[in-house]
């Protein structure tokens, strides 16, 4: 959708309030998204929700939502009092989640023990989605796809609290992801030969292996991550004119 047109008309968007607003909720959610891929929000920039409504054409309630739904994934902050703020990156703290995640995602794994045929099929189904080339290149679509991936490979573990602490874990990595992987270049596929070993040796029933070679994606991951956050500008592009930033409405 280009940038200024209304998602919804007026009246299309007092009918859904009486309902619910995900669709226009969702959509918010990944035009901000977009923006924040193509650095045109920066961190630590405070987010103006009455000029961001007033270019989407859209009230105010769906559009907290959506940004309560970045909050929950980490990538802006909601501040009482004060407004969302786009979230801070250090490659320190990036480092420290990816490791974070790793570990519990491969003791997730163990305890959930090789998956069964169908899982293991769901799986390289995805990885088939993956894209594997610059042209046509989606960045947030290839978060998606991996995230999925992730959650699959241990959505039947019995460990409930362990699900969930790696649940929270994982929202705090997305906005990492996000603007890692928002070029080709930099991610490229060898995540997806990482998950062709790990899968390999699910397979063979070789569970062992398999956690360890997660654990080994992760780290590798972090290194990848920390290492560009470590020379990366992560200010606002010049692709910024006229975004929806600077002092917020105090609401």
């Amino acid at each position: 959708m280009p940038r200024g047109r209304a998602i919804l008309s007026d009246a299309e968007d007092r009918a859904v309030s009486y309902t619910s607003h995900e669709p226009v909720r969702e959509e918010v959610r990944r035009l901000l998204l977009d923006r924040l891929l193509a650095r045109e929000l920066a961190p630590g920039e405070r987010l103006n929700e009455s000029q961001l409504a007033a270019e989407f054409g859209i009230s105010r309630t769906p559009l907290r939502e959506a940004l309560l739904q970045l909050a929950s994934d980490g990538l802006v902050e909601a501040r009482p009092g004060r407004g969302f703020f786009v979230a801070g990156m250090d490659p320190d703290t990036a480092r420290d989640l990816y490791l974070v995640v790793g570990t519990l995602e491969a003791l997730a794994l163990r305890r959930t023990g090789v998956p069964d045929v169908e899982t293991l099929r769901a799986l390289r189904s995805l990885d088939e989605r993956r894209p594997r080339q610059a042209r046509g290149y989606d960045g947030a679509r290839k978060v998606d796809v991996d995230m999925a991936w992730h959650r699959r490979l241990v959505a039947a573990c019995p460990n409930l609290p362990l699900a969930e602490l790696l649940q929270v874990a994982r929202r705090r990595v997305f906005r990492y992801e996000y603007v890692h992987a928002s070029e080709f270049e930099r991610v490229g596929t060898t995540g997806l030969e990482q998950h062709r070993r790990i899968l390999d040796a699910l397979e063979a029933e070789r569970l062992e292996e398999a956690a360890g070679l997660l654990e080994e994606h992760w780290r590798h991951g972090a290194a990848s991550l920390s290492a560009w956050l470590e020379g990366a500008d992560l200010s606002a592009s010049d692709r910024s004119e006229g975004r929806a930033g600077g002092p917020s409405d105090g609401s």
